[in-house]
């Protein structure tokens, strides 16, 4: 709640939820919508080779992808040997030399609609307890609400400033006024058009 900067509440996500629930890691997604992907946005503890930033998982891949499908967490104490995941040769390969084996995954939610998924990884065994990971699931909701307040800024940050520059390349006249009839905003083009 203290950044709308997307990249450094994603990491102050993954470093808090490793203390909190002490594990050796821990991975955010973001479900690429178009594609269904769940795409790495932040990384923190000993990973491996498994995770980097902007790698991409195809949909229902690992813990995190179960996670996202059933709209549930998915806790499993070794994910090689789960038969509910689903893991591609390369991430199985990736895991199989990564330092952990059980994951906690939760599905990110904002007003019902899945955003992505946080992902914890420990010691092989390692058994995580309802109230782990009904502490996972909480932190999970309120940082999906940090994440989506994070991107809508985004969004409008970029809006304005992509119709700031056609505003201010325009050779046409274009102005703002509050509802008082006070100007603020007068074009570059409308300062060469009407001389003040």
């Amino acid at each position: 709640s203290q950044s709308l900067d997307i990249e450094l509440v994603g990491q102050r996500i993954v470093e808090s939820v490793c203390r909190l629930i002490d594990t050796q890691a821990a991975t955010l997604f973001r479900l690429d919508h178009q594609s269904g992907d769940l795409v790495v946005v932040a990384i923190a503890g000993d990973v491996g080779p498994t995770f980097e930033r902007g790698r991409l998982f195809p949909p229902g891949t690992g813990a995190t992808g179960l996670a996202v499908l059933t709209r549930q967490p998915v806790m499993t104490p070794d994910v090689l040997a789960d038969p509910r995941i689903t893991l591609t040769p390369e991430v199985r390969g990736r895991i199989e030399s990564a330092k952990y084996r059980s994951v906690l995954a939760v599905p990110l939610l904002v007003q019902d609609r899945v955003i992505g998924a946080l992902g914890v990884g420990d010691r092989a065994g390692r058994v995580f307890g309802p109230e782990e990971i009904e502490l996972a699931q909480a932190f999970a909701d309120r940082a999906a609400l940090a994440l989506e307040s994070a991107r809508l800024y985004k969004e409008v940050r970029d809006a304005r400033d992509f119709l700031q520059s056609i505003t201010e390349s325009s050779i046409d006249a274009i102005f703002t006024a509050d509802v008082h009839g006070r100007m603020t905003y007068f074009s570059p083009g409308a300062t060469e058009i009407f001389g003040y």
